[in-house]
């Protein structure tokens, strides 16, 4: 990281401009639940259908609670992956990197 770039709580605080998970560009991004990923609310509302979401949110909130507030996530298995990459397929075409 380079002198002058913010920082968050010790961490980079620039967000790309790209989604981490599907490579569109978006006006705006949130962290995943699941790992570190800068995703696009396209794929949030994709991951909020994945089935170890409800887990997944849970598990940030008792590390947060416990003062861990660098949780890298509980990770996606293969049901999560499976689940977002049909969702990426649904929605490929609308992708704005144009």
């Amino acid at each position: 990281m380079s002198p002058g770039v913010p920082r968050l709580n010790g961490m980079d605080s620039t967000v790309p401009n790209t989604c981490t998970r599907c490579g569109c560009k978006a006006p705006a991004f949130i962290m995943s639940f699941f790992n570190e990923d800068w995703i696009c609310l396209d794929c949030e509302e994709d991951e909020k259908g994945a089935p170890g979401y409800g887990a997944a949110r849970l598990r940030e909130l008792e590390e947060v609670k416990r003062g861990n507030t660098r949780f890298a996530g509980v990770g996606l298995d293969r049901d999560d992956w499976k689940h977002l990459l049909a969702k990426q397929k649904e929605r490929r075409d609308r992708c704005s990197n144009s």
